[in-house]
C-alpha cells in the first residue's frame, strides 16, 4: 500500500480516487474463478490535464484521496485541517503524509504508512496526531513547509495494472475506463485491471 500511494497522482487537475460498488461475484465451474459484473467509470480533467499509467483497484479504501494539510501545530504534534469539512480520520487509520509540489514534509514523519492517534473531527478544531505503531505514541516533529497532504491508505491492494504507455486526459476531457475482475484458474478471458 505504501508504494501504492507514494506513485498515486497528484490531487490536482479534478484527479480522485473513484469509489467502486460491485454486485455479487459469481463462481464461474468452466473456469474454476469467480468473476465479478463488469464495470465502467470516467475520469475527467478540470483545471488541467491528469496522466497515469497505472492504476490500482484497493478493496475498503475511502473515495477520498487526501486531506489537505491547513497548518503545523509542531507544539502539540498536530496536523490542522479547515474547520469547513471534517476530515473523517479515526484512531489507527493508516496514512501517508506526502509533499504537494511546492511543499515539503516534516523531516520526522517518514514516507511509509502511519497511524492517526488522538484525531478530533468537530467545528472547532480538525487535527491528528501519528504514529508509527496503531495506538502509539505521537511523533514529535517540526514544522515543514506547506502544502502537504494526509492521504488516506487504508485497505488492500486487490489489483494493479501497468499501461504500456501513459495515458493523458486533456483539461476538460473524460476518460472511460472499464474494469473486468475475474479471479481463479481458468484461462480464458482472465483479466484484472
Amino acid at each position: 500500500m505504501a508504494s501504492v500511494i507514494r506513485r498515486e497522482v497528484a490531487q490536482a487537475n479534478g484527479y480522485q480516487r473513484i469509489a467502486l460498488s460491485y454486485s455479487t461475484a459469481v463462481w464461474d465451474t468452466v473456469q474454476l474463478r469467480s468473476e465479478a459484473p463488469q464495470i465502467s467509470i470516467t475520469q475527467t480533467a478540470a483545471g488541467g490535464i491528469i496522466q497515469f499509467d497505472r492504476m490500482a483497484l484497493i478493496k475498503g479504501a475511502s473515495a477520498t484521496a487526501s486531506r489537505s494539510v491547513l497548518t503545523f501545530d509542531a507544539t502539540l504534534n498536530k496536523l490542522n485541517f479547515a474547520l469547513a469539512t471534517a476530515h473523517g480520520l479515526v484512531a489507527n487509520d493508516k496514512v501517508m503524509v506526502t509533499a504537494d509540489a511546492t511543499g515539503t514534509v516534516p523531516s520526522e514523519l517518514p514516507l511509509q504508512l502511519l497511524f492517526v492517534v488522538n484525531p478530533i473531527d468537530t467545528g472547532s478544531e480538525r487535527s491528528i496526531q501519528l504514529s508509527l505503531t496503531s495506538g502509539g505514541s505521537a511523533i514529535d516533529f517540526s514544522a515543514g513547509t506547506l502544502p502537504i497532504r494526509v492521504r488516506y491508505a487504508n485497505g488492500s491492494l486487490v489489483g494493479f495494472e501497468t499501461f504500456s504507455s501513459t495515458t493523458t486526459v486533456a483539461d476538460g476531457g473524460t476518460q472511460p475506463i472499464t474494469l473486468n475482475l475475474n479471479w481463479g484458474t481458468g484461462t480464458s478471458d482472465v483479466n484484472a485491471v
